[in-house]
């Protein structure tokens, strides 16, 4: 299945909506939601603006889950200020990992003083096993767009089945190269087509040069890097002491701050 096709879009499509991201970038009317972390914040350029995708990559100890879950509570929150009541579903979680909890979501919203019921109502949760079923589920997702004013996506991994599927055997490998591909092809469309709120996690593998700043990259990084607004490391250092460090952007300079992670979400790390 060729997912472009799908979509009614081809690769020169995609090329073209690339250049126009410009346009996206400079809109008048963009979102722009906090992630909860003045530091986080703060190397975002003011948080997580729509027409962007964001790639988030590190080990399983940084809170790349954690951050989604905060997402969908901060999304919620701001939502709710814009449409009151909010009783539409805002959010799309696509969970690869199965690591998505309600319970998480209860939590932060108890944390943070509000209902969790009507926060986990405004969230469109799909568990995806394999990356025929991520890829598949591109085919409708557009009457979702239409139908529902969804203003947030996240992926939580984009890589994760790709990890697992791809061998050394070159027609297994080459179905999950070009699966990934068009994946990331439909992402970028929707995104800016809808004007969306994209933030996807990876997974990594050691980094084996020798004094390299960045210890681990994401997995497909050849096919990952052509497609993000954005790329943001995540790096346990010790104790509760995190980085988070923005090595790739189109607009925003190389930055590196501190955060840990709380019961109460991601939150600054003061020295």
């Amino acid at each position: 299945m060729d997912l472009p096709r799908v979509l009614g879009i081809d690769r020169k499509q995609i090329i073209d909506l690339k250049k126009k991201k410009e346009k996206y970038h400079n809109r008048q009317t963009e979102t722009r939601i906090s992630i909860g972390a003045n530091n986080f914040d703060l190397i975002l350029g003011g948080g997580l603006c729509s027409g962007n995708v964001y790639l988030v990559f590190g080990d399983p100890r940084t809170g790349k889950t954690q951050l989604c879950h905060q997402i969908c509570l901060q999304g919620y929150k701001f939502f709710s200020d814009k449409f009151k009541p909010l009783d539409q579903r805002v959010i799309l979680y696509f969970d690869t990992e199965n690591t998505f909890r309600p319970e998480r979501i209860n939590q932060l919203a108890e944390y943070a003083k509000i209902a969790s019921d009507p926060l986990l109502k405004c969230i469109v949760v799909s568990n995806l096993l394999s990356n025929a079923a991520l890829l598949k589920s591109f085919e409708n997702i557009e009457d979702l767009l239409r139908k529902e004013p969804i203003r947030i996506f996240l992926i939580d991994s984009i890589n994760n089945h790709y990890r697992s599927e791809k061998s050394s055997h070159e027609s297994t490998f080459n179905k999950a190269k070009n699966e990934l591909i068009s994946i990331l092809e439909a992402i970028c469309h929707i995104t800016h087509k809808y004007d969306l709120i994209t933030l996807l996690t990876a997974q990594v593998s050691p980094n084996f040069m020798e004094s390299a700043i960045i210890k681990e990259l994401p997995v497909g990084l050849p096919y990952l890097n052509h497609y993000f607004s954005e790329e943001i490391y995540l790096q346990h250092k010790e104790g509760k002491k995190c980085y988070a460090h923005i090595v790739n952007s189109h607009k925003l300079p190389e930055r590196k701050l501190l955060y840990k992670i709380t019961k109460q979400g991601i939150r600054d790390f003061k020295i």
